[in-house]
């Protein structure tokens, strides 16, 4: 007979990671200059159905959003959407690999976006005057941009 005692039983199997849903998405992990950038971009994504424009007509006031003077604000409102998916891509879809980093991509995207509402500034319709949506979305693209290089600044 052997004294040798029986090894223990293995331990049970451990339970498998969450599948789906928020619970397996942890928020607190992103990075803030991540959260600058893609909130910033969430903003400009909206900023282009807000007031871009408006004018007094006599008595009344006349707006026109970003989409009613459309042309290069559908630009604008492409470029949000760009950084968006750049940004869920990075963060939340691991088997997908982008050509290029998150913050490039967004950084790109997000100067576009400056030198777009920067040239809808400028070239405003005659007649009509800037409004605060389209300074919303002058600084939502400035934050996409400075995100995106704050992000560059913590990966280097």
């Amino acid at each position: 007979m052997s004294t040798d005692p029986t090894p223990p039983p293995p331990p049970p199997p451990s339970a498998p990671p969450p599948r789906g849903g928020a619970s397996s998405v942890d928020f607190g992990a992103v990075p803030r200059s991540v959260w600058i950038s893609l909130g910033g971009a969430i903003v400009l994504f909206l900023s282009v159905f807000f007031t871009w424009y408006s004018a007094d007509v006599g008595p009344i006031s006349v707006t026109a959003s970003g989409t009613d003077v459309g042309g290069i604000v559908w630009l604008v409102f492409l470029a949000a959407l760009v950084a968006i998916a750049a940004w869920v891509i990075d963060l939340w879809v691991p088997t997908v690999e982008l050509p290029v980093p998150a913050w490039q991509i967004a950084a790109g995207a997000g100067v576009v976006a400056v030198i777009l509402i920067i040239i809808k500034i400028i070239d405003k319709p005659d007649g009509w005057g800037l409004s605060w949506g389209i300074f919303l979305a002058l600084l939502a693209a400035i934050a996409v941009v400075a995100g995106a290089y704050m992000r560059n600044q913590e990966v280097s």
